[in-house]
């Protein structure tokens, strides 16, 4: 596996989440609306 120089501008170039781990980190969070298939809390991993 090569090492980037820079920063990885997308979370999915170095992290993989398989789709049940969302549920548990929504759970772990504050209380918050994550919308439909916890979408919000996807987006706001990856920016």
């Amino acid at each position: 596996m090569e090492i980037p120089i820079t920063l990885c501008s997308n979370v999915y170039d170095f992290a993989f989440c398989p789709e049940p781990c969302y549920d548990r980190l929504a759970d772990l969070a504050d209380p918050e609306d994550w919308g439909p298939s916890n979408r919000i809390l996807k987006n706001y991993l990856s920016f």
